[in-house]
């Protein structure tokens, strides 16, 4: 999987949303029968922050949720992680070939980024082999402790947002709902609710882009076939 890995140091720039060997973890969502397979997309999250499996658990079931009512599935790969240690065990190639999208839970957010982003989004040329996003969860604990909201409520959302960038693509904020840079008192109760979803324009972008993704034709490798 030379390529899966190459990607990620190609992806500078940044969208930011305001407001630790390796023991992996799988924990995938079951896709409904009646969801049609060309909007069902995978998501490995890596977990550097030692999240709770619990919370992790509950938080991706939110996002899933919030995609589902968009008419997207999301199937999760799940491995907790070291940050720096050598002995990180990588999943196997036929796991990572079914990767579309890599998401990172970092302990701590990057100083060069503003004090309220929980996040950020590198981009993603459409023929990449995954998609790379990060959440910071010191910050989703500040905003956790700030609203007095669930963990796994705000983890959820900032989860949700990020990977909707990465389907929705560039300058991709929104005035309203989940994608909007910021978020409100209103926004936050809306959550609480679930109710903080995608816009009806967001959903037929995200349907389309990911169709168009899942479907490139180099979108799924052969197994075993050879990386560079």
């Amino acid at each position: 999987m030379g390529r899966f890995f190459q990607e990620c140091l190609t992806l500078s720039f940044v969208m930011t949303l305001c407001l630790p060997g390796c023991r992996p973890i799988l924990a995938k969502s079951k896709s409904p029968d009646t969801m049609d397979r060309s909007f069902v997309v995978h998501v490995l999250v890596d977990d550097y922050a030692a999240v709770s499996a619990e919370v992790l658990a509950n938080a991706e079931d939110r996002a899933a949720m919030i995609f589902r009512q968009a008419g997207v599935e999301l199937t999760w790969v799940t491995r907790a992680r070291q940050m720096g240690d050598p002995k990180n065990q990588p999943l196997s190639e036929d796991t990572l070939d079914q990767i579309d999208y890599v998401l990172r839970m970092l302990p701590h957010s990057r100083a060069k980024l503003k004090d309220n982003a929980l996040g950020e989004a590198l981009t993603c040329a459409p023929s990449a082999a995954a998609c790379f996003a990060n959440v910071f969860y010191n910050r989703v604990q500040q905003r956790t402790n700030a609203e007095k909201i669930s963990l796994a409520q705000v983890l959820g959302h900032a989860m949700a947002h990020e990977v909707g960038h990465l389907l929705l693509g560039s300058n991709s904020h929104s005035s309203r709902g989940i994608m909007r840079a910021i978020w409100s008192a209103a926004d936050i109760q809306r959550m609480t609710k679930g109710d903080l979803l995608f816009t009806s324009e967001e959903v037929g972008v995200l349907r389309s882009n990911a169709f168009a993704r899942l479907n490139r034709p180099d979108s799924r490798a052969p197994s075993g076939a050879s990386s560079q």
